[in-house]
């Protein structure tokens, strides 16, 4: 789940739809195995009545009788409560220092074997293709795993197509290098040439419920996901994250997130800026 969502108007719906607002949650849950209630309430309600109001709801009893018969709005809804908001090597300071930090640190570690790494969250698949990027420019041998538990932009994902504006923090020299035009019917995108998106798998996962989806990763980037759990669900991902790092492995969290106490004693801090963070070895 991701920062910076519009928060659309509301109008008409009433305040006092906590029982709408719970059997809604329920039947996420019952058809798709999602717990929204680990998410913060505020969050959660936001988007619902959001999602409601753009599919012309009047009230959420209407609403959640039409998630009951339709299971493309169940999949709509689902996609308005973990909005991605991503850029490829958004936040030029943090890729920097995963290009000039931790890459070379990790390939001395592992003396040549390839790395491993984990884009937890990744939505849309920007993130974890920035990784795959940043390897091939390295000239390192390794993988990305891409997690997030929507399946819709999983499918995207893995088509590797993108519009400018998914673009626009690469240097054009790259985006001339790695991506080839497409025209269409929208406009213009770009699609990620077959080499680099053969460095990422994607999977569906969802770091609330399930363990983690390997081990001894080298980094994992999770980014603008923890602040939308609420305390107690933020530490257990916090946990499971840590456990998935090789000893020497390297966390990325969000610009507004830091690591609570359990693990942060598990880690050193390896730029604070960059909410990079290492596993002690």
């Amino acid at each position: 789940m991701r920062e910076n969502e519009t928060k659309p108007a509301v109008a008409g719906f009433a305040a006092d739809k906590a029982a709408e607002l719970e059997a809604i949650r329920a039947l996420l849950r019952e058809r798709r195995g999602l717990d929204f209630r680990v998410c913060r309430r505020s969050m959660v309600e936001r988007r619902v009545l959001g999602r409601a109001a753009l599919a012309r709801a009047s009230d959420l009893g209407q609403y959640l009788a039409r998630l009951r018969r339709d299971e493309s709005e169940i999949e709509a809804l689902i996609g308005h409560l973990t909005i991605k908001v991503s850029r490829f090597c958004r936040d030029a300071y943090v890729f920097a220092k995963l290009a000039e930090l931790v890459l070379p640190e990790r390939a001395r570690c592992r003396r040549g074997a390839a790395l491993s790494l984990w884009s937890a969250g990744c939505g849309w698949g920007e993130e974890a293709y920035s990784l795959a990027l940043l390897l091939r420019r390295a000239g390192l041998a390794g993988s990305v795993l891409g997690t997030d538990v929507h399946e819709g932009a999983l499918a995207v994902a893995r088509a590797g197509l993108y519009r400018p504006a998914a673009l626009a923090e690469l240097p054009a020299e790259q985006v001339a290098e790695y991506f080839a035009l497409q025209a269409g019917r929208h406009g213009p995108s770009y699609l990620l040439e077959p080499a680099v998106r053969e460095l990422v798998r994607f999977q569906a996962h969802d770091l609330t419920a399930a363990g983690p989806p390997g081990r001894d990763f080298d980094l994992v980037l999770c980014r603008n996901v923890l602040i939308y759990f609420d305390l107690p669900t933020q530490q257990r991902v916090e946990s499971l994250l840590a456990a998935s790092l090789a000893p020497g492995g390297f966390l990325c969290l969000g610009e507004a997130e830091w690591l609570g106490e359990p693990p942060l004693s598990a880690f050193a801090v390896a730029d604070r800026q960059a909410r990079l963070f290492r596993k002690a070895s």
